[in-house]
């Protein structure tokens, strides 16, 4: 446990452990706010400011979008390459669809969805996933939701993004020829 500067009068700083861990509960849960600051015994402002620093730097840190195809947006004036990748990609939808069927289950708050900002929704949502991947990983998913009480450096690489999506954009027209052939 940290402690912020004594003679400001700071408080202790929340450790990142149970920052996750509280984030896990309210993902998992359907839960009030309330409800959960109450059983980590913490206010309900630090349970989101906390809740919602977890899932930004769980997003921030570990996304990754090698992995994220796009379809190529039609204009009028797509390749028969182009249109054979977007059919190829627009098949896959049935398994995606299931994969959050299952996400959806582990993780009950995403079943109802009660925010407003779209770019908290899409944090959400791919910090659920990728909390998800680390725990089946570890075969940890159900310890971490029981507990009751490090995340990735902060000084990445702040362009990391930028090549990520270049590299998705490559793979996107390395497939698109593949199926081409």
């Amino acid at each position: 446990m940290h402690l912020r500067n004594p003679s400001t009068g700071g408080k202790l700083e929340m450790p990142i452990e149970k920052q996750v861990l509280m984030t896990l509960k309210y993902l998992a849960s359907q839960e009030t706010t309330l409800q959960i600051s109450h059983l980590f015994g913490v206010t309900e402002y630090a349970f989101l400011k906390h809740k919602n620093n977890a899932i930004d730097t769980i997003y921030e840190n570990v996304m990754d979008r090698r992995w994220l195809l796009t379809p190529y947006r039609d204009n009028g004036n797509l390749t028969r390459a182009q249109v054979n990748y977007n059919k190829s990609l627009s098949s896959k939808r049935q398994v995606i669809e299931r994969a959050f069927g299952l996400l959806k289950g582990r993780f009950r708050r995403l079943k109802y969805v009660n925010l407003k900002d779209l770019g908290r929704i899409c944090r959400t949502i791919a910090a659920s996933c990728i909390l998800h991947n680390i725990a089946v990983l570890n075969n940890e998913l159900e310890d971490m939701l029981e507990g009751d009480d490090d995340v990735a450096d902060d000084n990445l690489v702040a362009n990391l993004f930028a090549e990520n999506d270049r590299e998705g954009s490559l793979k996107k027209i390395r497939l698109t020829n593949q199926l081409n052939l």
